[in-house]
């Protein structure tokens, strides 16, 4: 990976977290009494930048950021075409 798509994989990634962290924020207040599910998200690493360091990163960051990882799994593009 180039520094250029390094650089720009990580603003994306940062960027990305600090607007789910903030989503979060906003209404886990309204929602932490009652337990239930505030807010659910997929985040895909793209192709280019899928490599062990790179996941680690994003495993790193969200749960530095407070936010919890359900699962993790590979899924190729034609799978995610097929089943939209």
């Amino acid at each position: 990976m180039t520094s250029l798509s390094t650089d720009f994989f990580l603003f994306i990634a940062t960027a990305s977290l600090f607007l789910l962290h903030k989503k979060v924020q906003a209404t886990s207040t309204c929602n932490a009494a009652s337990g239930e599910l505030v807010n659910s998200a997929f985040l895909f690493v793209k192709p280019h930048a899928n490599t062990e360091q790179a996941r680690h990163l994003v495993r790193t960051k969200l749960q530095e950021s407070g936010l919890k990882i359900l699962s993790e799994k590979d899924i190729d593009g034609k799978t995610i075409d097929e089943k939209k």
